[in-house]
């Protein structure tokens, strides 16, 4: 038999050509969005420009997401290095490091990305 994107398609899904239940489509579809934010923090690690980025989305048909910060807050460097770390917006302005938030309206302890910095230092306590 010979490999094509069908046969591929019929292999992930387990359909013969038929249309897949909302629950393989929910499931499909939920299995590429967590992965996707993994693919471009591995990007991220690697380039070094927003137009190699912007270049490696456009060739691979991924989206070139911008993220927009709605608040500036100072942190630390240290901060700032596990923020960036986890692919937020960070920098430097007069000397002050910066974290670029990209959400706002609730507690920052709420932010997912705090959440993540705080359980990989002191687990789920």
């Amino acid at each position: 038999m010979t490999l094509t994107s069908t046969t591929l398609s019929q292999s992930l899904t387990g359909s013969e050509g038929g249309r897949t239940s909302d629950d393989e489509d929910e499931a499909t579809t939920a299995a590429i969005e967590s992965v996707t934010e993994a693919i471009r923090k591995q990007v991220l690690a690697i380039v070094t420009t927003q137009d190699e980025y912007q270049t490696i989305c456009n060739e691979h048909g991924l989206d070139y997401e911008y993220n927009e910060a709605y608040e500036h807050w100072a942190v630390s460097d240290w901060l700032a290095s596990k923020l960036a770390a986890e692919g937020e917006i960070t920098g430097e302005v007069a000397g002050i490091t910066v974290w670029g938030r990209c959400c706002s309206g609730q507690s920052i302890s709420m932010d997912s990305v705090i959440q993540e910095i705080a359980t990989s230092l002191w687990g789920n306590e």
